[in-house]
């Protein structure tokens, strides 16, 4: 039942005109909000239309202004609605609630089969303000779901591209979701069963995308501009708790063939929290993990994932390509309050092609392909005098760790940095329990960091104290004010028969580089071998090691 669109009612205002002794009143007309009773239309029947059917709940929900609810009551399993030709766009707003099926025990039992629908998406949504929750949608020729042109969606439990059970070959063409031109969504969350499995499909897992043209199927075939205001935002969406490339347990690879979640010309967005159960499982995906790009997509945060491992953080799931790469982007964070587990990817943990302000802090980087970060994308960038060379986050020059040293209760780090003159840098510390076959390090686990500012010549030279027994291999990295962090320094192995070494400006014969110990006790010099990397791009030397006494020199 609908009321009226107004109401009028008389309420009587106090005056401050007295007569008689007694106070006089005037009425007065106050206009009522508008008021809506939630409809609820119930699915009983797998038809393709007719009374009962999903097409026919879409048709009434839209002819029904305000917010309504589609319910779901099939009595005979499988309970698989098979369109034959593409649903109803959602133009008004609309919760299709799958977990209200008799039978539903926690995951989805409502399939949505795109097979015989022809060019479609499963569920296009263009009215804003809808929930799709606990529902199956797989083998569509477009979208599994597409958010276009108005925001404020909830999609929750959802299974998009896979059933949850076969292995491979339900994936929808094109992304699993698809969010064009529309802001503030929520895909997935944090609460019990709130997640979604969005694995297998033919594009990304999630995409979006902020343009003024849309690859989706509500358009006609040719026609390049898109249905909806001319405006370009995709802004404010939070994906939480998702499972993109893997299966329901976050164990099994069952990537999307391109990104894990492509992020296009849209700033402002959310993947991960640093809450419990924020962040996303994100790998086994044929492209990047995500990928950021375009002008636009500023300010968007990554905290929390999983990027190329198992739901354990420990097991290898990589993305083909790189965990994260930003191309065209500035000002976007991986990382900070909550890192990010980037490991086992097929190129770089993360590499920033071009643009500026992209920090990379406090994540754990390890057992990637290519390099833990690479700035520009054609491997190690070496540092210059000054850090006067621009490009990705302005090829921020990397300390170099000038030795590790065991103490009795820390670990000490002494480390220079030279980059732009009188400027503030943070500098964090990473150990690695093996070497990068690089010579710079990737970054497993964060120990520790310092503050450090350079003189007038660019120069810092600083001490650390981190805690003991963390890691082997220790490696660093530079964030200027600006949120240009480096490349990884190259590695300085800590021994716990306490190497020490020391950094030389030149090539001078006769320079003691490193003295160290041997516990298992000192055994002839020429059963040791040194080799020596300048750190500056010309092949590495063959130092010579001497033995007095105990200690050995190089």
């Amino acid at each position: 039942m609908f009321f009226p669109s107004r109401f009028f009612a008389a309420r009587r205002n106090r005056s401050s005109t007295f007569q008689s002794s007694r106070r006089s009143y005037k009425p007065s007309l106050e206009v009522l909000e508008d008021r809506h009773l939630l409809a609820t239309l119930t699915v009983f029947t797998t038809a393709d239309s007719g009374q009962g059917s999903l097409r026919q709940a879409i048709l009434d929900a839209n002819a029904l202004p305000g917010l309504d609810m589609i319910q779901f009551s099939l009595e005979v399993p499988p309970f698989t609605i098979s369109p034959l030709s593409p649903l109803p766009a959602i133009t008004d707003p609309v919760i299709i609630d799958g977990t209200t099926q008799p039978g539903f025990t926690g995951a989805p039992i409502i399939e949505l089969d795109g097979s015989n629908a022809g060019p479609a998406d499963g569920l296009a949504i263009t009215a804003g303000g809808s929930t799709v929750r606990g529902l199956i949608i797989d083998g569509f020729q477009g979208n599994g779901i597409s958010l276009l042109f108005n925001g404020g969606n909830d999609i929750e439990g959802d299974y998009l591209g896979t059933n949850g059970k076969s292995p491979a070959g339900l994936g929808n063409t094109g992304d699993g979701i698809f969010i064009s031109n529309a802001s503030n969504n929520t895909i997935g969350g944090t609460g019990q069963g709130t997640g979604n499995v969005i694995s297998g499909n033919g594009g990304s897992g999630v995409a979006i995308v902020a343009s003024t043209t849309s690859p989706g199927l509500l358009r006609p075939p040719g026609d390049g501009t898109a249905i909806g205001p001319a405006a370009s935002q995709a802004s404010g969406n939070l994906i939480q708790g998702n499972f993109i490339g893997t299966n329901l347990t976050g164990t099994v690879a069952l990537g999307n063939a391109s990104d894990g979640v492509t992020i296009d010309s849209a700033p402002g967005n959310i993947l991960g929290g640093s809450v419990t159960g924020a962040g996303n499982v994100i790998s086994a995906n044929g492209g990047d993990g995500v990928r950021i790009s375009g002008t636009n997509a500023a300010g968007n945060l990554l905290q929390g994932n999983l990027i190329g491992t198992d739901a354990s953080g420990t097991r290898a799931l990589g993305n083909a390509v790189d965990g994260i790469g930003i191309a065209d982007s500035s000002n976007n964070t991986i990382g900070g309050s909550a890192g990010n587990t980037i490991a086992f990817n097929g190129g770089n943990g993360v590499t920033v092609v071009s643009g500026t302000g992209n920090g990379i802090l406090s994540n754990s980087i390890f057992a990637n392909n290519g390099l833990g970060i690479d700035l520009g994308g054609e491997g190690v960038t070496l540092n210059d005098p000054n850090d006067l060379d621009t490009g990705a986050n302005n090829l921020q020059n990397f300390p170099v760790i000038v030795s590790v040293t065991p103490l009795a209760e820390s670990v000490q780090i002494k480390a220079l940095l030279n980059s732009s003159p009188s400027t503030t840098f943070v500098i964090q510390f990473f150990g690695n329990a093996a070497a990068d076959p690089s010579g710079f390090g990737q970054g497993k686990t964060f120990i520790g960091s310092t503050v450090v500012t350079t003189d007038a010549n660019g120069n810092a030279v600083f001490t650390a104290n981190v805690a003991p027994g963390l890691a082997n291999f220790i490696t660093a990295t530079a964030t200027d004010p600006a949120d240009n962090t480096s490349e990884f320094s190259g590695l300085n192995f800590l021994s716990a028969a306490g190497l020490t070494a020391c950094a030389v400006e030149s090539r001078s014969a006769n320079v003691a580089l490193a003295t160290f110990t041997d516990a298992s006790g000192p055994e002839p010099a020429a059963n040791y071998s040194a080799t020596i990397d300048w750190n500056d791009g010309t092949p590495a030397s063959a130092g010579v090691v001497t033995l007095s006494g105990t200690t050995f020199t190089v």
